[in-house]
């Protein structure tokens, strides 16, 4: 069975439109050097037309183990990829996109199925803004304005905002917010029919009953190192304020401090405390 695509543009200029075609849930089967479906014919050869007892002998069985068996047509996975492709299509910033299939049959096997897709005038970002009541997280933020997914004149797609997510999420972590969570990020998109446009605003909100989020520096680090074959032990070894505890542990705390990232005194960032995990 083959599968087919056809793209139906409803307005004036041409689109590179995004792989969307990665949404199917079944491929037609594979070609050698793109014309003879050599797999295909090898699972067929080792199938025996009347007697499928015999498909068990030894040269049988390895030729359909190597082989591929034929694509069958399934209703319910051609409508599961119809709408796969709409929601990506929609995900992607075609709001108005509209995807249907039909089928060919010959001989009462389905010899091809087409996806007719229209996918519209996309929406783009005219503005993106964050709306911020904590002043102090606000001008880090803006500090870092230059590096945001988001682009005014782009694409409106989904994934850019989940990225533009992580990344507000990422500046608050590494800049002594550690209690800053990823639900205080609230999206807000207001979209134009007319102008096929959109305007994002992003607004962070704030701990309960608090008029700002709260900066923390590093007091104390501790460094533990257990083992299921040594010993708790209460011998301490402080280098740089950091407190190392051996646990009768067979190698030089020198070598670990050397790659320890986090210092007293310093802001918490998770990004130098997934260093120091990575590094140990």
């Amino acid at each position: 069975m083959k599968v087919k695509y056809k793209e139906h543009d409803s307005i004036s200029e041409p689109q590179k439109l995004p792989n969307y075609k990665e949404q199917v849930k079944y491929l037609p089967n594979r070609k050698i050097l793109g014309v003879t479906r050599f797999h295909l014919w090898i699972h067929n050869l080792a199938t025996h037309p009347t007697d499928s007892s015999k498909n068990d002998k030894r040269i049988r069985k390895y030729f359909r183990e190597i082989g591929d068996a034929p694509i069958l047509f399934d209703s319910s996975l051609a409508e599961t990829t119809k709408n796969n492709i709409q929601q990506f299509l929609f995900n992607s910033g075609y709001y108005n996109a509209n995807v249907y299939y039909e089928v060919v049959f010959k001989r009462k096997k389905a010899k091809r199925v087409t996806y007719h897709v229209t996918p519209g005038q996309y929406y783009s970002t005219f503005v993106y803004e964050i709306e911020c009541p904590d002043s102090v997280l606000s001008d880090i933020i803006k500090n870092e304005g230059g590096k945001s997914y988001i682009k005014n004149g782009k694409r409106l797609e989904f994934e850019q905002i989940s990225q533009e997510r992580d990344r507000i999420f990422a500046i608050a972590r590494n800049n002594g917010f550690y209690s800053f969570k990823r639900d205080y990020l609230d999206f807000v998109i207001d979209t134009f029919q007319d102008s096929r446009t959109a305007k994002i605003k992003l607004k962070i909100g704030l701990p309960p009953n608090q008029l700002n989020h709260t900066q923390f520096t590093i007091e104390t680090i501790s460094v533990r190192i257990t083992s299921p074959f040594h010993r708790p032990s209460a011998d301490i070894e402080v280098l740089d304020s950091i407190y190392y505890y051996r646990n009768e542990y067979p190698i030089s705390m020198q070598v670990i401090h050397s790659k320890q990232q986090l210092r007293k005194g310093y802001l918490y960032q998770q990004s130098e405390i997934d260093l120091s995990y990575r590094r140990l």
